[in-house]
Parts: structure tokens; sequence; C-alpha cells
């Protein structure tokens, strides 16, 4: 049966995550990291899902051309701790990439934080479509649209963005 979406950032940042009392035991960030997150004592366990280099190594087997990953942890308003921006091929291209991360955190949700059901934010046909990974998320899109919003250069610089070439599309270049 379909469930209603609880996974918003928003929403998180509030409370704890069912069945997590959002104190003690976890990783207990405390200091900054229970600020970010709202004050909770500790990162909710939604947060904890996926590792950065998880969503890149998935992005990549979609064939997402121009993986980024930009560290926002050092951002005192950021909404989450890292982006990552991948550039897909056709509108039909970027669904599949976000379905694909979608799949795999549904899994992980289902092991880590029960009950919550995550999904794509971008109607279907758009440019520009988003999964929220709990503290990473995953931007994906056209090559207009991201040359025109240029998240990379709003909120990235040298010392907190890193590149990642695609080794199954580099023999097609």
């Amino acid at each position: 049966p379909h469930r209603p979406c609880r996974c918003r950032p928003f929403v998180l940042l509030a409370r704890p995550v069912h069945g997590d009392s959002g104190r003690g035991g976890g990783d207990g960030v405390g200091g900054e990291g229970a600020e970010r997150y709202g004050g909770l004592g500790e990162t909710p366990a939604f947060f904890r899902v996926f590792q950065v280099q998880e969503v890149v190594d998935l992005v990549q087997r979609a064939h997402g051309r121009d993986v980024c990953v930009i560290d926002l942890r050092g951002k005192p308003d950021a909404i989450a701790d890292h982006f990552v921006l991948v550039t897909g091929m056709t509108k039909q291209h970027l669904q599949r990439i976000a379905r694909g991360v979608l799949y795999v955190l549904k899994q992980k949700c289902k092991e880590v934080a029960p009950g919550l059901t995550p999904r794509i934010d971008g109607e279907i046909g758009s440019e520009w479509v988003a999964v929220d990974a709990g503290s990473i998320i995953v931007h994906v899109m056209l090559e207009g649209t991201r040359a025109f919003y240029d998240i990379e250069g709003i909120h990235g610089d040298s010392s907190n963005t890193e590149w990642f070439a695609n080794p199954d599309l580099t023999k097609f270049k």
C-alpha cells in the first residue's frame, strides 16, 4: 500500500524519526551536528542512510555525466551535508537516474528508518529532478538547466567540490 511521504527535510529537522528517540545511541553527533539537525542530540536515522560514494557509484552506473559532489558541511545554513550534481542526457534519462537512487534509498530506509517513503521532487518531463537522500541531496539536470542554475558556482569552490569521471562514458567521448 502507498504511504504518504514523510521524508521532507523540514519535517525531519523538526522531530526525531519514528522509533528514534533522538537522544543517545546512534552516531551521537552532539554540538554542531545536533544543532544542524534541529537540536535532536543526534543525527536522525534517515540522515545516515547513504554515504556520498554510494550515491556517486549509483549515478555513474546509471550513466550520469559530470558527477560533482559539493561538501556543504562548512556552511552554517546548508540544508544538507552534500549536494551530488549529475547531468542526464534526456528528460527520460533524468527520471531513470533519480529512480535508481530512489529504489536503493527505499530499500535502505526499510532497514534504517521504517515507515519513511522517500520520493523524487520534480515532475515527469521536467529538466531538473532531485532526490532527498537524508544528508545528501541528489540533483539530476539536463546540461542547459545545470549551466543556467550554476549550483557549482553558487555553493562550490575548489576547496569543497570534487568531480568524478564516469569510466563508462570516457570511451565514447
